[in-house]
Protein backbone atom coordinates (compact mmCIF):
# COMPACT_ATOMS: atom_id res chain seq x y z
CA UNK A 1 0.00 0.00 0.00
CA UNK A 2 1.19 3.49 -0.87
CA UNK A 3 -0.13 6.80 0.49
CA UNK A 4 0.47 9.79 -1.76
CA UNK A 5 -1.10 12.97 -3.08
CA UNK A 6 -3.72 12.37 -5.71
CA UNK A 7 -2.68 12.86 -9.35
CA UNK A 8 -4.77 13.97 -12.33
CA UNK A 9 -4.17 10.51 -13.80
CA UNK A 10 -6.13 9.06 -10.82
CA UNK A 11 -9.43 10.55 -12.01
CA UNK A 12 -11.08 7.33 -13.23
CA UNK A 13 -9.87 5.36 -10.20
CA UNK A 14 -11.06 8.08 -7.82
CA UNK A 15 -14.54 8.07 -9.36
CA UNK A 16 -14.66 4.26 -8.99
CA UNK A 17 -13.50 4.60 -5.38
CA UNK A 18 -16.36 7.02 -4.63
CA UNK A 19 -18.85 4.68 -6.30
CA UNK A 20 -17.61 1.81 -4.16
CA UNK A 21 -17.84 3.86 -0.95
CA UNK A 22 -21.39 4.88 -1.90
CA UNK A 23 -22.38 1.22 -2.29
CA UNK A 24 -20.57 -0.14 0.77
CA UNK A 25 -21.53 2.19 3.58
CA UNK A 26 -24.07 4.77 4.63
CA UNK A 27 -21.64 6.13 7.25
CA UNK A 28 -19.89 8.25 4.62
CA UNK A 29 -22.39 10.04 2.39
CA UNK A 30 -21.10 10.52 -1.16
CA UNK A 31 -22.78 13.06 -3.40
CA UNK A 32 -24.51 11.19 -6.22
CA UNK A 33 -23.39 13.90 -8.65
CA UNK A 34 -19.73 13.19 -7.93
CA UNK A 35 -20.10 9.52 -8.81
CA UNK A 36 -21.70 10.51 -12.11
CA UNK A 37 -19.08 13.07 -13.13
CA UNK A 38 -17.09 12.23 -16.23
CA UNK A 39 -13.43 11.34 -15.95
CA UNK A 40 -12.64 14.64 -17.69
CA UNK A 41 -14.52 16.58 -15.01
CA UNK A 42 -12.68 14.67 -12.29
CA UNK A 43 -9.39 15.48 -14.04
CA UNK A 44 -10.26 19.19 -13.91
CA UNK A 45 -11.34 18.94 -10.27
CA UNK A 46 -8.16 17.15 -9.22
CA UNK A 47 -6.03 19.65 -11.16
CA UNK A 48 -7.79 22.46 -9.31
CA UNK A 49 -7.11 20.82 -5.95
CA UNK A 50 -3.45 20.40 -6.83
CA UNK A 51 -3.15 24.09 -7.79
CA UNK A 52 -4.37 25.31 -4.39
CA UNK A 53 -1.83 24.85 -1.59
CA UNK A 54 -4.55 24.94 1.08
CA UNK A 55 -6.56 22.17 -0.64
CA UNK A 56 -5.41 18.59 -0.22
CA UNK A 57 -6.32 15.15 -1.43
CA UNK A 58 -4.32 12.12 -0.35
CA UNK A 59 -5.02 8.59 -1.51
CA UNK A 60 -4.08 5.14 -0.30
CA UNK A 61 -3.49 2.81 -3.22
CA UNK A 62 -3.11 -0.92 -3.57
CA UNK A 63 -1.67 -1.46 -7.04
CA UNK A 64 -3.80 0.79 -9.28
CA UNK A 65 -6.85 0.70 -7.00
CA UNK A 66 -7.64 3.56 -4.64
CA UNK A 67 -8.64 2.05 -1.30
CA UNK A 68 -8.80 5.21 0.80
CA UNK A 69 -8.82 8.98 0.46
CA UNK A 70 -8.64 12.05 2.66
CA UNK A 71 -9.74 15.32 1.10
CA UNK A 72 -9.69 18.90 2.35
CA UNK A 73 -11.36 21.63 0.32
CA UNK A 74 -11.26 25.27 1.32
CA UNK A 75 -13.98 27.81 0.84
CA UNK A 76 -13.26 30.13 -2.12
CA UNK A 77 -14.94 33.24 -0.67
CA UNK A 78 -12.48 35.85 0.71
CA UNK A 79 -13.89 35.90 4.25
CA UNK A 80 -14.10 32.12 4.42
CA UNK A 81 -10.79 31.01 2.87
CA UNK A 82 -9.46 30.08 6.28
CA UNK A 83 -12.06 27.26 6.51
CA UNK A 84 -11.45 23.82 5.07
CA UNK A 85 -13.93 20.96 4.96
CA UNK A 86 -12.42 17.54 5.56
CA UNK A 87 -13.72 14.18 4.39
CA UNK A 88 -12.15 10.75 4.62
CA UNK A 89 -13.18 7.27 3.55
CA UNK A 90 -11.66 3.81 3.28
CA UNK A 91 -13.18 0.89 1.38
CA UNK A 92 -14.69 -1.68 3.70
CA UNK A 93 -12.18 -4.46 2.98
CA UNK A 94 -9.48 -2.24 4.51
CA UNK A 95 -11.28 -0.92 7.60
CA UNK A 96 -9.42 -1.14 10.93
CA UNK A 97 -5.97 -1.39 9.33
CA UNK A 98 -4.78 2.14 10.27
CA UNK A 99 -5.23 3.45 6.73
CA UNK A 100 -7.43 6.30 7.97
CA UNK A 101 -4.78 7.21 10.52
CA UNK A 102 -2.07 7.23 7.86
CA UNK A 103 -4.18 9.35 5.51
CA UNK A 104 -5.00 11.81 8.29
CA UNK A 105 -1.33 12.06 9.24
CA UNK A 106 -0.33 12.98 5.67
CA UNK A 107 -3.19 15.43 5.31
CA UNK A 108 -2.55 17.14 8.65
CA UNK A 109 1.19 17.40 7.96
CA UNK A 110 0.42 19.07 4.63
CA UNK A 111 -1.99 21.51 6.30
CA UNK A 112 0.65 22.45 8.86
CA UNK A 113 3.18 23.11 6.08
CA UNK A 114 0.74 25.21 4.04
CA UNK A 115 -0.38 27.17 7.14
CA UNK A 116 -3.87 27.20 5.67
CA UNK A 117 -6.67 26.58 6.22
CA UNK A 118 -6.80 27.52 9.89
CA UNK A 119 -10.23 26.08 10.71
CA UNK A 120 -10.81 22.46 9.74
CA UNK A 121 -14.40 21.25 9.81
CA UNK A 122 -16.08 17.92 9.31
CA UNK A 123 -19.44 16.34 9.89
CA UNK A 124 -19.70 12.77 11.15
CA UNK A 125 -22.65 10.63 12.11
CA UNK A 126 -22.80 10.30 15.90
CA UNK A 127 -23.00 6.49 15.55
CA UNK A 128 -19.66 6.35 13.68
CA UNK A 129 -17.59 5.89 16.82
CA UNK A 130 -14.44 4.69 15.02
CA UNK A 131 -14.31 7.84 12.89
CA UNK A 132 -14.98 10.07 15.90
CA UNK A 133 -12.12 8.43 17.79
CA UNK A 134 -9.83 8.98 14.80
CA UNK A 135 -10.75 12.67 14.58
CA UNK A 136 -10.26 13.15 18.32
CA UNK A 137 -6.84 11.54 18.01
CA UNK A 138 -5.92 14.36 15.61
CA UNK A 139 -7.21 17.12 17.89
CA UNK A 140 -10.74 17.61 16.58
CA UNK A 141 -13.41 18.55 19.10
CA UNK A 142 -17.19 18.49 18.89
CA UNK A 143 -18.53 21.96 18.23
CA UNK A 144 -22.18 21.01 17.81
CA UNK A 145 -24.57 18.09 17.62
CA UNK A 146 -27.13 18.36 14.87
CA UNK A 147 -30.37 16.57 15.63
CA UNK A 148 -31.79 14.92 12.53
CA UNK A 149 -28.59 15.68 10.64
CA UNK A 150 -28.77 12.59 8.44
CA UNK A 151 -31.70 10.51 7.24
CA UNK A 152 -31.22 6.78 6.87
CA UNK A 153 -34.21 5.05 5.21
CA UNK A 154 -34.13 2.04 7.57
CA UNK A 155 -33.26 3.95 10.75
CA UNK A 156 -34.91 7.34 10.30
CA UNK A 157 -33.32 10.60 11.38
CA UNK A 158 -29.86 10.32 12.92
CA UNK A 159 -27.76 12.88 14.80
CA UNK A 160 -24.48 14.11 13.37
CA UNK A 161 -21.58 15.86 15.05
CA UNK A 162 -19.92 18.97 13.71
CA UNK A 163 -16.26 18.61 14.63
CA UNK A 164 -13.60 21.27 14.31
CA UNK A 165 -9.92 21.91 14.80
CA UNK A 166 -8.49 25.42 14.95
CA UNK A 167 -4.90 25.86 13.84
CA UNK A 168 -2.98 28.96 14.98
CA UNK A 169 -6.09 31.00 15.72
CA UNK A 170 -5.60 33.05 18.87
Amino acid sequence: MIIRRIAVSDAAHYREFLRRIQQETNLVPVAVEETEWTVALWQLTIASILEQPQDQCWVATNDQQIIGAARLVSAPEPGLRHIGELSIAVVQDYWHQSIGTQLMTKLMDAVQQAAMPRRLELTVQARNTHAIALYRQFGFTVEAELTAGYQEPQLGWLPVLQMVQLINIG
